[in-house]
């Protein structure tokens, strides 16, 4: 619930914009104070997303307000600073005809942010082995308690990685349609441009979306 008051440390000898607001921290402490001018930016930020891109998915596209559709997919490439020569010419090679193949109705819009570990599956396949537990041995349920809030309490949500998502914006179905199938025959044909890619639902563009515009911690 949001506090009635707040007191604010600075001297009145600042602008309502220069003020800093101490904000809460989900166990409820102080976290470290931002500016009022902060937050407005923020918010506009998010503003202006938005007004880009409507808050309706069908099947999970994205249609945009100047009546584009998109996509929007989790991503992982195989660059790397230690690839050998050879190796680092064949993935540009590989990137170089990936994008050849691709109609100029469609455009590659890639975010890279900075966020948790994604760590879910692993939190459900540890509860899943809890449930199955047949003993009531308090420092082996202890242990497992330990184990799982560790991995989501910590590695889940402290311990940060880059992260690269791509968004597929499209005039129509047919373009988008082609955009994807060469998307996906690129991942299962080679994985020299994208390793791994898994299509995001509507939860998680709005996750990526609170990840991008919450300002730092």
């Amino acid at each position: 619930m949001a506090k009635a008051s707040y007191k604010i440390p600075d001297t009145l000898d600042k602008s309502v914009l220069q003020a800093r607001i101490p904000l809460t921290t989900k166990d409820g402490s102080f976290g470290k104070p931002v500016t009022v001018a902060s937050l407005l930016s923020y918010l506009g930020a998010l503003l202006v997303w938005f007004l880009i891109i409507s808050q309706t998915f069908v099947k999970a596209n994205i249609e945009f307000l100047d009546g584009d559709i998109g996509v929007m997919y989790r991503v992982s490439g195989s660059a790397s600073v230690l690839l050998f020569e050879q190796d680092r010419d064949a993935i540009i090679d590989r990137c170089d005809t990936f994008y050849r193949k691709n109609r100029t109705d469609c455009e590659h819009i890639y975010i890279t942010v900075k966020e948790p570990q994604k760590v879910y599956r692993q939190l459900s396949a540890m509860e899943r082995r809890y449930q199955a537990l047949d003993t009531d041995d308090p420092d082996l349920l202890a242990m497992a308690d330990t184990s799982f809030r560790i991995l989501r309490d910590d590695v889940g949500s402290r311990y940060k990685s880059i992260h690269q998502y791509l968004i597929l914006k499209a005039k129509g179905d047919d373009s988008l349609q082609v955009a994807k199938n060469v998307l996906q025959s690129e991942v299962e044909g080679s994985g020299m441009v994208f390793k791994r890619c898994a299509r995001l639902n509507y939860d998680d563009i709005i996750g990526v979306l609170k990840s991008i515009f919450k300002g730092k911690e």
